[in-house]
């Protein structure tokens, strides 16, 4: 069950990172939060944050479960 839950994470992670692509080519470091320049600390950067601490959060809840069982 945990490598269908990895599985599914990661499958639909990429179809985020195409859909917000869409076609267009960028440095990945572009799409880190406050990678812009530092004068410019904008909405983006801390949405950018709390995905990241959503995304370890849960993490963290897929590896408490799989040591429970």
């Amino acid at each position: 069950m945990k490598a269908i839950k990895l599985t599914l994470i990661i499958f639909i992670s990429a179809l985020v990172i195409n859909f917000i692509r869409n076609g267009r080519t960028f440095h990945i470091a572009k799409s880190l939060p406050f990678s812009n320049a530092p004068d410019k600390v904008g909405l983006y950067d801390f949405a950018c944050v709390a995905v990241i601490l959503i995304m370890a959060w849960g993490l963290y809840r897929i590896n408490k479960n799989s040591k429970d069982e």
